[in-house]
């Protein structure tokens, strides 16, 4: 009878019979059968990379896992004596490379990609054989079951009993790294299930254990939960003994973060924005939300030249917030630079930044004149921003109608103005709507904030839209300018 819980032949499989595999792929599937001491040390690499992410891991870490997938026939037999390994790894790092070393003679999977090196060799063949038995725990090792249980918790359809049988087998298998992450996992679990109070149990508990990769985080977690608790100085303990622990255990940015807001907490603001910019130090390529962050805290402070000088490390970030952009010209405004503004954004645009964002920064140019009151500016700005590449997305196109909608307004142009608002009050596109509602819906704040006036057949269809979807003070003040409207045209 036919063992229905091994993989099935997969994509990858018809890759490989057509020979379409890279080659480090197929050398790694002919070491299955052939090599299998070799192929057991990457399945193992890869163990760690789906419970963690591609990084660097010792020989130990390595043979360990391997040793748990070997046990449980997920990774074939292989004989892991110290002997057969190092010829192993010697094996496995000549080309096509199927494992990387560093100096200080650790391992990571090779990739195929560099570009996009998430997970390396052998990921497709790893998943293949853990989703076969991934029913069944038992049958995996103690990693192995970590990354089911989480398939099980984050991946439709969704089963919460079965991805807690996953983490108890691997807390119960003996294996401290399978306790560690199960014990992690199970915390994820809790909260899931809206349980607090077990949430936290089983994140002291992994906290405790002090596990290089789990504890920092656990710890991270109980220290973010004691400060949302209001018990600063619980929060603040643990954020002083994760500042000790190793930088690749990923959290001494969000700890020194954590510090820098208890210290604002207190009033002490220079410790504070000292702390922050360390935490900045450790962050890496997600930098750019401490310095929006230390930016605010810069412009809480009242020292906006430095709360500009912070807020540009944000705007050529691809993935920064849409309103970055907005938020450096109010500052530039406060520290009473509003006039460069124009030049600065159109170097930044004009410099190696991605489409969209050099999209969002020529925008930015035309909004910044209409806050300067340069109608001539934010006419030639608004042209030179439609003749970019990325005016054509509805995230640049839909702010760059906002602004001529309101330039047109300014210029008794009913026709133009009314063509663009409804252009952009459309329910039709939702990829548009989703760009361009959340402007409409801030423009109506500003507005009303302002309590500018708005009485004009151009502007009927934002009224329109205000009234029906807007803040309570939109609402309002919509309501009044549509009266005033009909008033005007029934007199």
């Amino acid at each position: 009878m036919t063992d229905q819980s091994e993989p099935m032949r997969s994509y990858d499989d018809l890759l490989a019979d057509l020979g379409w595999l890279s080659p480090a792929e197929m050398r790694l599937r002919a070491a299955a059968q052939e090599q299998p001491v070799v192929y057991a040390l990457c399945m193992g690499l890869q163990a760690w990379d789906h419970v963690g992410r591609r990084d660097w891991r010792t020989r130990e870490q390595v043979v360990t896992a391997a040793r748990h997938m070997v046990a449980a026939g997920t990774a074939g037999p292989a004989q892991l004596s110290e002997t057969a390994v190092t010829q192993a790894i010697e094996e496995a790092l000549r080309e096509p490379a199927l494992l990387e070393a560093d100096e200080a003679g650790r391992y990571r999977s090779a990739t195929t990609n560099p570009e996009f090196d998430i997970f390396g060799v052998g990921s497709g063949l790893y998943l293949d054989t853990m989703r076969a038995r991934k029913d069944d725990p038992v049958r995996l090792s103690p990693l192995e079951a970590i990354r089911a249980g989480h398939e099980h918790h984050g991946h439709d359809p969704v089963d919460l009993d079965a991805a807690q049988r996953c983490f108890e087998r691997a807390i119960d298998s003996g294996d401290p790294d399978g306790l560690a992450f199960g014990q992690a996992a199970m915390a994820e679990l809790a909260e899931t299930r809206e349980r607090p109070e077990e949430a936290s149990e089983w994140q002291r508990r992994a906290f405790a254990l002090n596990h290089p990769q789990v504890s920092p985080r656990a710890g991270m977690w109980l220290a973010g939960q004691a400060y949302d608790d209001g018990d600063h100085a619980a929060a603040a303990a643990i954020v002083d003994q994760l500042l000790d622990a190793d930088p690749g255990s990923g959290v001494l940015a969000d700890a020194w973060s954590l510090r820098s807001t208890i210290h604002w907490a207190a009033g002490e603001q220079q410790q504070a924005l000292s702390a922050m910019a360390t935490a900045i130090e450790h962050a890496g390529p997600l930098s750019h939300r401490l310095w929006a962050h230390i930016a605010r805290m810069h412009a809480a402070g009242g020292d906006f030249a430095a709360a500009v000088d912070a807020q540009e490390h944000v705007l050529t970030v691809p993935f920064s917030d849409d309103d970055a952009v907005a938020i450096y010209l109010q500052l530039m405004q406060g520290a009473g630079r509003l006039a460069e503004a124009p030049a600065r954004l159109r170097e930044l645009a004009e410099g190696e930044v991605m489409l969209l964002t050099a999209g969002q920064l020529y925008a930015g140019v035309a909004s910044a004149y209409a806050m300067l009151g340069d109608d001539d500016g934010l006419r030639e700005a608004i042209a030179e921003a439609r003749t970019h590449l990325s005016a054509r997305t509805p995230e640049v196109a839909g702010r760059l109608d906002l602004l001529e909608a309101a330039l047109a307004i300014a210029d008794r142009d009913d026709d133009r103005a009314a063509e663009l608002f409804r252009g952009l009050v459309a329910d039709g596109d939702e990829t548009r709507q989703a760009s361009t509602h959340p402007l409409l819906l801030a423009a109506g704040d500003n507005y009303a904030a302002q309590n500018g006036f708005a009485a004009f057949d151009g502007a009927r269809p934002l009224l329109e839209f205000l009234i029906a979807k807007g803040s309570p003070q939109a609402v309002q003040w919509a309501s009044a300018q549509m009266a005033a409207l009909d008033s005007t045209r029934r007199s």
